[in-house]
């Protein structure tokens, strides 16, 4: 279990593979641990990280708001932390939404928009 302090509090991660970095933020009710099967696949040529959003598996949950920019927020300071200037970032879900917020302001995030029926 990993984990870095942020301005904000707390925030739970894990980590994968080695290589250039990707991001992937999970969507609503999950956890870093809905993107498993996909780190384990990206862990042989990425080094691939999934992160809890505030609020949700071990990150902390004492906050007033839970927003979509909360979201965007944590993902910016979370590769700051680590130093990831560029990667692309991969969400699911609400995931998806945060990275739709944010592609417009943050360059680093490689933002690419696919939609996928499941039918």
């Amino acid at each position: 279990m990993s984990s870095i302090v942020t301005d904000q509090g707390v925030v739970h991660y894990e980590a994968y593979g080695r290589g250039n970095p990707v991001v992937l933020l999970h969507g609503w009710l999950g956890s870093w641990g809905c993107w498993l099967g996909t780190m384990e696949a990206l862990a042989a040529t990425h080094r691939v990280y999934a992160l809890d959003f505030w609020g949700f598996g071990e990150s902390d949950k004492r906050r007033e708001s839970y927003t979509i920019a909360d979201f965007v927020a944590l993902a910016d300071q979370f590769m700051e932390r680590l130093g990831i200037q560029r990667a692309p970032v991969i969400g699911h879900s609400m995931g998806g939404y945060a990275i739709a917020a944010a592609a417009c302001r943050r360059r680093s995030w490689s933002v690419r928009a696919r939609s996928q029926s499941w039918t």
